[in-house]
């Protein structure tokens, strides 16, 4: 595996799951806490009536609908019943769709990106005239996981994480 593959699948063991060499998601042992940010999830934002949660991977979005009794991947279907928890690609999800009539939403990029757009297009997008109550967005992030290079980089940096890699290796 190169470096990429290797930070790839850190990222995934910090969501809860990974891709074995057989291409199939699992979820990680319990002794890895693969539920450490589900659980933050749900006690941390407890009071927020409806929940959309990005992911970066697919095993994750699998990961969660098992764990989340009242979930979907149906943006419809989410928009248009009290069901409490949209499970969505934040790549597929950055983009057209406006949330911006649900009350009491909390938007959770579960897992991040390489690129920083991805990210700002799917806060955004939600940040708009329509809306008439703030929108909160939330990043859980695992201390001294590679996660945190990652969100300093892309999140809050806005920038491509590869390109800025690269740029901050030739220093």
């Amino acid at each position: 595996d190169g470096a990429a593959a290797v930070l790839s699948k850190c990222l995934q063991v910090c969501g809860g799951t990974v891709i074995a060499d057989d291409l199939k998601p699992y979820e990680m042992p319990a002794e890895y806490l693969p539920c450490i940010k589900l659980d933050w999830v749900q006690s941390g934002l407890k009071n927020y009536s409806r929940i959309v949660l990005f992911t970066n991977f697919m095993g994750e979005r699998l990961f969660l609908k098992n764990k989340l009794v009242d979930s979907t991947f149906d943006m419809d279907e989410f928009k248009s019943t009290d069901i409490k928890y949209f499970i969505g690609s934040l790549e597929s999800y950055s983009e057209g769709f406006d949330l911006s009539k649900i009350s009491n939403l909390a938007i959770v990029i579960y897992s991040l990106s390489w690129r920083g757009k991805t990210i700002t297009q799917a806060v955004e997008r939600q940040n708009n005239k329509m809306r008439t109550e703030p929108i909160d967005v939330f990043f859980p992030v695992i201390k001294d996981t590679p996660e945190v290079d990652l969100y300093n980089r892309v999140a809050i940096g806005k920038r491509n994480f590869n390109a800025s890699f690269f740029r901050d290796i030739k220093r």
